[in-house]
């Protein structure tokens, strides 16, 4: 009775087997047959022993040899395809083995049951675009009997998109230093990853040695103090509208940062960079509502105007200049002492950029608190980039224009000389796409806070 129970279950294995011929369906066709590598080891060392074009993986070879110069057991095979995906969708890979298996498309490690087993069928499902893959399937046989099958198909379409908020905008390098073309681009929902020791996606190093770059732009609804929280491992850098807040570039492990950042209500463009160098991967980046701004000058927020004693220059000023490209300039009526200018932006500085100052006439040396006006219904940029000049050095200022019409917006506090030749400066040159965006010059004021 036992021993007819046994002939059942192989006779049941085999059949199984045999199913399995041809198993490519007609929907995924094929650039080449497999290319299977043969090794006389278990663990696909050292040179092929053997190499053939192979139509299929479907083999029972029992107890034997699956080649000549091959031992009948303890032995590894590597097979290679380029397959042709003919539907975007799911797609499920089955692979049939006695002992042990692992599956990689495009690279990517998709399954792995790297383990002496009895005959045992693993599947993975995957959603593939349409068009090739490359397809390695590995397999070795730690004795005895041995076996090996593949099969693939259709399962369904891939699903529809559903409406989401915001993304971070990924861009993922091969190597540390965010150098040259991205290897991978990914949406993604939110930053909170633990990749451990392996690679982020398709075609990025396995554990060591790259960089992630993201981007966002998302409203915030009320204005007040943020707290950004970011864990990293290993370094990280996080921007607001250009203005770096956690700069940790280092090699550590897993290690909290945290900045509070005062914004206006309205959209905020955030950046984020990381790199990974050895050991484990991780990152996780959030910005909530509230924080402890600590000892810090008041928020830069919209200013109440100029007040008497107050240096208020406004385009029609003897110490406003502008220069550049003349037809660029297009004049506006709402500005705050009168006309305006706005012009579209550059993404770097090219030659004939449009600039603008706001000198400060001679006066007494005192700190003085400088705001700048942003008409309403013109600006679109969020990074326009004020140089303040004062007392023989250059402080950068960032401000999201778009969001600050019809207000007057702070700038800081900075010392002057009062000599003469210091400035605020202005240009066109914002980062952003070229001529995406509306960047608007009008007066400044600097409002005397002497100690």
């Amino acid at each position: 009775m036992k021993r007819k129970m046994v002939w059942l279950a192989l006779a049941m294995l085999l059949l199984l087997g045999a199913s399995f011929t041809g198993a490519l369906p007609a929907g995924a066709q094929t650039a080449a047959t497999w290319t299977g590598f043969y090794y006389p080891n278990v663990n696909l060392q050292g040179d092929a022993a053997f190499t053939r074009g192979e139509p299929y993986i479907d083999f029972v070879w029992g107890s034997y040899s699956p080649v000549n110069g091959i031992p009948n057991g303890g032995f590894s095979i590597r097979w290679i395809r380029w397959l042709f995906m003919n539907q975007t969708g799911a797609w499920q890979f089955t692979t049939i083995t006695k002992d042990g298996a692992r599956l990689f498309v495009d690279d990517q490690l998709v399954m792995d049951a790297w383990y002496a087993q009895p005959t045992s069928a693993h599947s993975v499902t995957l959603n593939l675009t349409q068009g090739f893959h490359l397809v390695r399937m590995e397999y070795f046989n730690n004795g005895g009997t041995a076996e090996a099958h593949f099969a693939m198909q259709y399962i369904a379409p891939a699903p529809a998109p559903q409406p989401v908020g915001p993304v971070w905008h990924g861009e993922y390098y091969n190597g540390m230093d965010l150098a040259g073309m991205p290897a991978l681009f990914r949406d993604d929902a939110n930053l909170n990853f633990n990749w451990g020791g392996n690679s982020p996606g398709l075609g990025i190093a396995q554990g060591i040695n790259w960089s992630a770059r993201w981007r966002i732009t998302q409203n915030t609804p009320t204005t007040g103090y943020y707290t950004v929280s970011a864990t990293a491992d290993d370094g990280v850098r996080v921007w607001v509208d250009n203005n770096l807040l956690i700069n940790q570039w280092k090699d550590q492990p897993p290690t909290t940062y945290l900045a509070v950042a005062y914004l206006t209500a309205g959209m905020h463009d955030w950046r984020v960079e990381y790199y990974q160098h050895l050991g484990g991967s991780m990152i996780a980046v959030t910005i909530t509502p509230g924080g402890n701004p600590g000892p810090v000058p008041p928020p830069p927020g919209p200013q109440p105007g100029p007040q008497p004693f107050d240096l208020a220059i406004d385009t029609r000023s003897a110490y406003f200049q502008k220069g550049g490209t003349g037809n660029g300039w297009q004049p506006v009526a709402n500005g705050y002492g009168g006309t305006a200018f706005w012009t579209m932006n550059n993404s770097y500085a090219q030659s004939r950029y449009n600039w603008a100052r706001w000198y400060v006439p001679p006066t007494r040396a005192c700190y003085y608190q400088v705001s700048v006006y942003i008409p309403a219904g013109y600006a679109t940029t969020r990074n326009a980039r004020y140089w303040v000049y004062h007392a023989g050095k250059y402080e950068a200022r960032t401000v999201n224009q778009a969001a600050s019409g019809g207000q007057w917006v702070s700038l800081g506090t900075f010392n002057f000389n009062g000599t003469g030749g210091e400035y605020v400066s202005l240009s066109d040159v914002t980062y952003e796409p070229f001529l995406s965006s509306r960047i608007i010059f009008d007066s400044v004021n600097f409002a005397p806070r002497c100690l």
